[in-house]
């Protein structure tokens, strides 16, 4: 892979000088965001709240799928058979997270047997998934490892850093500053509630400078409320949702793709924003949450895909049918 082009360094510095901007802006008026546009009621807001993380579990089931019907020649019988059942271990968490998700956001209440039910519908959803892909090319096989394990790695690492900043920062959400939020928890709060007090910009670290309000007592209490009352920065959500940027990869993997790249870059970057957008209007984040959710998945998903590239060359365009196959034995 060549060096940045003039064009490329342009991108680059346009893409920080927009994050810085909006960081600044947030830095200011946070706050005053989140009380114009908090409507609990929105449709894109709960949208976001439902849809914000399919992203990262979609593509789940369909790696481990590929990876048991994938062939490794440089493995011996038994690390292919224990890969194999990876791929069926893999297959068979992605639709059990998959159910489990959509207990949470779309049923939303207990069924007769609900857990039998998910794991009796992963089973027979792992079995057809893989059913279907031992009757795919082995040529295809290996084109959808590579972006399904590009998929990976940008929300393996996303994940796990927007975890650490989540920690590091522990902001208070800003639907736990007010009164519609905990309308039936009053009682509890007596004597806790403190408003806009509560309130505190994106760059101070909580975990290290500790606001004097918050005490053990005063975290207890918003914790037994909401589990994720300081986990406000920066939006797991919005990061999530970012994770579909990973799709960047398509354009430099064939010219089929590059001549209309624009497109994959333009669907995750409406994905991202709408659903950073829903979650600023439903109060589970400020708008730097989301911000910093949204650039950091664009980040992590540009930079693997340069060292990616660098460290292996030959994928550029490997997807042209005229030199996939060498290059896949070769690499994969």
């Amino acid at each position: 892979m060549k060096k940045l082009s003039k064009n490329q360094w342009i991108y680059i510095a346009i893409t920080t000088t927009v994050f810085i901007a909006l960081m600044l802006v947030a830095a200011f008026l946070d706050l005053e965001i989140s009380n114009a546009i908090y409507n609990t009621k929105s449709i894109l807001g709960n949208l976001g709240n439902v849809l914000g993380t399919l992203p990262t579990m979609l593509f789940i089931p369909l790696l481990g799928a590929t990876i048991f019907v994938k062939n490794f020649p440089k493995l011996n019988k038994n690390w292919k058979t224990a890969v194999k059942i990876g791929g069926v271990i893999i297959t068979f968490a992605g639709y059990i997270s998959l159910f489990v998700w959509a207990k949470k956001y779309l049923i939303q209440k207990d069924l007769f047997l609900m857990y039998f039910y998910i794991v009796f519908f992963s089973i027979i959803l792992t079995a057809f998934n893989i059913y279907i892909f031992t009757k795919l090319s082995s040529t295809f096989i290996d084109k959808f490892f590579i972006v399904l394990m590009f998929f990976a790695i940008v929300a393996i690492i996303t994940g796990l850093l927007t975890q650490i900043f989540k920690f590091l920062f522990a902001r208070q959400r800003y639907r736990t500053m007010v009164d519609s939020f905990y309308e039936n928890n009053q009682e509890a709060l007596a004597g806790y509630w403190i408003g806009k007090d509560a309130f505190r910009p994106w760059y101070i670290p909580n975990s290290i400078f500790k606001p004097k309000y918050s005490t053990s007592e005063y975290r207890k209490i918003f914790k037994n409320i909401d589990s994720g009352a300081f986990m406000s920065f920066p939006s797991g959500h919005t990061s999530s949702a970012g994770v579909s940027f990973a799709l960047i990869i398509l354009p430099r993997l064939s010219k089929k793709f590059n001549k209309n790249k624009w497109v994959f870059w333009l669907i995750p970057a409406v994905i991202t924003i709408l659903t950073g957008i829903s979650r600023v209007l439903y109060g589970a984040h400020f708008f730097s949450d989301v911000v910093a959710g949204g650039f950091l998945s664009l980040g992590i998903a540009v930079l693997s895909r340069y060292i990616i590239l660098k460290k292996r060359p030959s994928l550029e365009n490997c997807f042209d049918d005229e030199i996939s196959v060498k290059v896949l034995d070769e690499h994969i």
